[in-house]
């Protein structure tokens, strides 16, 4: 009977897992947002053709911090693709490890 009471306390502290949201450029992606030195938080991919920013939009305080993604395809003028990523509609994260933030490429897989 312990265990069957101790499920709801269980699930009341239990934090659902929640998937990151991709957006076209607005406000988040404003120059003023990006996190100085600038480039202590940018990161270049794929010969250059894939730009990452870390941005902080200051409020929501607790989930202030977004990706900003520059990345191919180009329009017909040649610019990039512009997004953010967040944790969900134009909400950020509380906090992204940029340190360990990594990418490969293997040519045999693609």
């Amino acid at each position: 009977m312990k265990s069957i009471l101790s499920i709801p306390l269980v699930a009341l502290f239990a934090t659902p897992l929640a998937a990151q949201t991709v957006s076209d450029c607005d406000w988040e992606s404003s120059a003023r947002n990006l996190i100085e030195p600038w480039e202590d938080h940018t990161k270049v991919f794929a010969e250059g053709a894939v730009r990452l920013a870390m941005l902080d939009t200051v409020e929501p305080a607790v989930a202030a911090m977004h990706l900003l993604v520059l990345s191919p395809p180009y329009d017909e003028v040649g610019d990039r693709q512009c997004r953010t990523i967040g944790s969900g509609d134009r909400i950020g994260f509380s906090g992204i490890m940029w340190d360990a933030l990594a990418a490969g490429y293997d040519p045999a897989v693609g």
